[in-house]
């Protein structure tokens, strides 16, 4: 029990620095101009745009935006920014994890959001990834 406890801990405590590590690295460029905004709603259409091709039950078109950009520490995108993104309609919540198709160190200010700034990486409604 006492062994358990210990292994536990010392996992909880992992996963926490990893995300301490994710979430306080320096803020890129991309994220300080007024200009982030419109980013940030190119990635809910390009998302949506996902999920009426794959799980029309799945909708992120929102007034209400849910999100997280950081830089990925381990795994597939290592060293990449992501934009995390989740809506909750009714009872169900769709996901998404979005990689930017621009340089998220340089500022945004210039940036066309009349075009798909982002790619869909994993998609998920009510957990299932779709």
């Amino acid at each position: 029990m006492i062994k358990t406890s210990i292994k536990f801990a010392a996992t909880t405590l992992l996963f926490v620095a990893c995300v301490i590590t994710a979430y306080t690295a320096n803020d890129p460029e991309c994220n300080k101009s007024d200009m982030w905004e419109f980013v940030v709603n190119n990635a809910y259409r390009v998302a949506d745009d996902y999920a009426t091709e794959r799980n029309t039950n799945s909708v992120f078109a929102s007034s209400i935006k849910e999100f997280s950009f950081f830089k990925q520490v381990e795994g597939e995108f290592k060293g990449k920014y992501l934009l995390m993104i989740t809506v909750k309609h009714g009872n169900s919540t769709s996901f998404a994890v979005l990689l930017p198709l621009f340089d998220p160190n340089k500022s945004s200010a210039n940036l066309d959001d009349n075009k798909p700034l982002w790619r869909v990486v994993s998609a998920k409604l009510n957990g299932k990834v779709y």
